[in-house]
């Protein structure tokens, strides 16, 4: 069996020996040899060592070196102007909805410390009330045993 033939774009990238700077990601890249001066299309590498990036081409393939032009840099820089603002607007709706949570929290942490003033208030009532009653009660049996008729004497003989 003979080998398979790779891919045009591979054989056409091996057979390329002109490298250029990708206008998006500044990396060197290899490029067309129709004259084009275009980069091949490849991926990127994220910064904070996230590694090779495969599931989207860079957005500067397929356009010019950067040595060649500069038409889309500034694109480039706009796009990622957006994106800066777009996570400031997420961040600032995170923080606010951390600072509501948090107001919410210390709110309920409030009310339940005021329910459980209001609970021991209660109960010390309802001890207080408890206490008159046994007391009530030990008075009356005691009572009850002194007025009680004392058991008569022929009984006992």
């Amino acid at each position: 069996m003979g080998e398979a033939t790779p891919p045009l774009k591979e054989n056409k990238m091996k057979t390329s020996i002109q490298k250029g700077h990708c206008q998006v990601c500044g990396s060197v890249q290899r490029i067309h040899n129709n004259g084009t001066n275009k980069i091949f299309n490849h991926g990127f590498t994220r910064s904070g060592g996230f590694g090779y990036w495969t599931s989207a081409p860079c957005w500067g393939s397929s356009h010019q070196a950067l040595e060649i032009s500069c038409d889309i840099v500034e694109d480039t820089i706009a796009r990622a102007y957006d994106i800066i603002e777009k996570i400031e607007v997420r961040v600032t709706a995170q923080e606010e909805e951390k600072l509501r949570l948090e107001l919410e929290a210390e709110e309920a942490l409030f009310i339940a410390e005021e329910e459980q003033i209001k609970l021991k208030e209660e109960n010390k009532k309802l001890e207080k009330e408890l206490d008159e009653l046994l007391k009530e009660e030990s008075t009356d049996e005691n009572n009850n045993e002194d007025s009680a008729d004392p058991v008569p004497n022929n009984i006992h003989s």
